[in-house]
This record gives C-alpha cells, structure tokens and sequence, in this order.
C-alpha cells in the first residue's frame, strides 16, 4: 500500500516507472544485504531541519506524511 502511494507520487512528479523501479529494488537488495547497516538519509543522520522540510513537502499528501512521521518521531527519540 505504502509503495503504491509512493508510486503514483512519483508518477505525479513525471518521475518514469523505470526509474522508480530501479530505486525499489536498489533499496530492497541493500536491505536484504545489509540490514540496518543500509539505512541511510535524514532519520538515520537526526537532521531535524532535513526532517522537517520533508514533512512540509508532504502536506499535500496526508497519508505520506503520517507515515514519514512515525518513522521520524521513532528515529529523532
């Protein structure tokens, strides 16, 4: 559900299918590979600034924006 919300933002963006196509499987094989080892971005860092400009970004877009900020109250403790 999530990557499917994810989807249609990015067809939104005009961001081509291929593309995201290839960033979903990047991020799952380095997953699979590395664990927690592969996390990487904002959340991992504790960029507050980072963070919240994300969740601006997502205003339009509430169930997105829900979701990141879950992830960002449980990384940012």
């Amino acid at each position: 559900m999530l990557w499917a919300e994810v989807f249609r933002e990015a067809g939104d963006l005009k961001i081509p299918a291929s593309a995201f196509e290839i960033y979903i499987r990047t991020v799952t094989e380095n997953f699979i590979e590395q664990k927690s080892a592969a996390l990487t971005g904002p959340l991992i860092r504790k960029d507050h600034q980072t963070v919240q400009s994300n969740l601006t970004s997502l205003e339009k877009n509430r169930l997105l924006q829900d979701v990141y900020s879950a992830f960002a109250k449980e990384y940012l403790k």
